[in-house]
C-alpha cells in the first residue's frame, strides 16, 4: 500500500465520520463504549470520615525515638570498629623496632 492510497483511506474515513450524526450512547453499533457499561455510583447517605490526624507532637516523638535507637546502634557499630583499627595500629607500632 503507497501512502497516496493510505492517506486515500484516511480522508475518506474522516469524511464520513464528518457527514455521519454524532454518536452517543449505544449508538455506536458493534462498539462498546464505556458509559454502556458503568452505571452511575449510587449516592452516598453521609461523608465519609475524614483519617485522624495524628498529633504533630506524638508523631515527633516516635520519629526521634526511633532516630535515637538507630544512633546508638550506629554508635555501637563504629565504636567496635574504631577500637579495632586503634588496636591493630598499637600492635602494629609495638611490633617495630625502637627509633634511636
Amino acid at each position: 500500500m503507497t501512502d497516496k492510497d493510505l492517506f486515500g483511506k484516511a480522508d475518506g474515513l474522516m469524511r464520513r465520520h464528518a457527514l455521519a450524526p454524532p454518536a452517543t450512547g449505544s449508538d455506536t453499533g458493534a462498539v462498546p463504549i464505556l458509559t454502556d457499561f458503568i452505571e452511575a455510583p449510587p449516592a452516598q447517605t453521609a461523608p465519609a470520615a475524614a483519617p485522624a490526624t495524628p498529633d504533630p507532637h506524638d508523631l515527633t516523638a516516635v520519629v526521634m525515638a526511633k532516630v535515637e535507637e538507630r544512633l546508638a546502634v550506629e554508635m555501637e557499630r563504629v565504636r567496635r570498629e574504631l577500637a579495632g583499627t586503634v588496636a591493630e595500629a598499637l600492635r602494629e607500632a609495638l611490633s617495630r623496632p625502637p627509633v634511636k
